[in-house]
């Protein structure tokens, strides 16, 4: 899903914006919401479309992967960061598909704004 949706391409620009604008201390807290929000779409995409066995597989990967002994480069810890993997599964386990008015009202209120 990180491919269809082009992560791999937004990400290191977003890292260079960062790099390049460093000192905005809003500059770090959208960065890290971007970042956050790239990995909850993806869940959500897992959610929407795995079945209920690999659901659990899928939850299974997340937490074996926060379990992992990273590299302890700031430059590593920064541009990769996926968000707490607690938020994550919790987020997947309680997931509910928005209705499809609520959808098209959001989508609405979006475009009017």
């Amino acid at each position: 899903m990180h491919i269809k949706r082009l992560d791999h391409i937004f990400k290191p620009f977003a890292c260079i914006l960062l790099a390049i604008n460093w000192f905005n201390p809003i500059n770090w807290i959208l960065f890290f919401m971007f970042s956050s929000d790239m990995e909850y779409a993806c869940d959500e995409f897992a959610v929407l479309t795995l079945s209920e066995d690999k659901r659990k597989i899928y939850l299974k990967s997340i937490l074996s992967q926060a379990s992992v002994s990273q590299p302890k480069s700031v430059v590593y810890t920064i541009c990769s960061f996926s968000g707490a993997a607690k938020k994550r599964i919790k987020a997947i386990i309680n997931f509910k598909d928005m209705h499809t008015a609520l959808k098209v009202i959001s989508i609405a209120a979006c475009l009017t704004l």
